[in-house]
């Protein structure tokens, strides 16, 4: 699995506390990155497309796509169609998770999601909810293992609860 993806499934199972399945292929070489069900049945389909250093701003960066451009490419009726009769789901959410949204585009990208449907969850975010919401034991995941023991380092290093990145500042 994608590191990306794999650290967005911990954040969806430990945060929002849905059961989730990875890497589902279908069709001539298309896949789902996550697909997840909430405790009330609600069912998400999320695609991660996390690119740092600049390279993808997310919706309607320079090098992104649009929402409604990210909606045809992801979220279209193939899919849709797939998810309802491999798993019996009528409706998914759809949720795209980005790096981050450009600061000049992000009104104007989040107005046109929400007219296409699509939730639009940013790296930042996730990484700090998921951060603040694990706690300083053994987890048998690579990934929130690791995270766990950079909060105790962090903890260890900063016992005020200012983060490495706030004591920077």
């Amino acid at each position: 699995m994608d590191p990306n993806e794999h650290l967005v499934e911990q954040y969806v199972r430990i945060v929002k506390k849905c059961f989730t399945m990875t890497n589902i292929k279908f069709g001539n070489n298309r896949e789902i990155d996550i697909l997840a069900i909430d405790a009330s049945g609600k069912a998400y389909q999320i695609e991660i497309d996390i690119h740092k250093g600049g390279l993808q701003w997310g919706p309607c960066g320079s090098d992104g796509y649009t929402p409604e451009q990210y909606k045809q490419k992801k979220f279209n009726k193939k899919t849709k169609d797939f998810i309802r009769e491999e798993f019996g789901l009528r409706k998914t959410e759809d949720i795209w998770v980005c790096w981050g949204i450009h600061p000049k585009r992000r009104e104007s990208a989040l107005k046109k999601a929400k007219k296409a449907n699509i939730k639009i969850w940013e790296c930042g975010d996730i990484l700090k909810e998921l951060l603040d919401k694990i706690e300083q034991t053994r987890y048998y995941d690579d990934i929130t293992q690791s995270l766990s023991l950079v909060k105790a380092a962090n903890l260890l290093k900063y016992p005020s609860n200012e983060t490495f990145l706030e004591h920077e500042k």
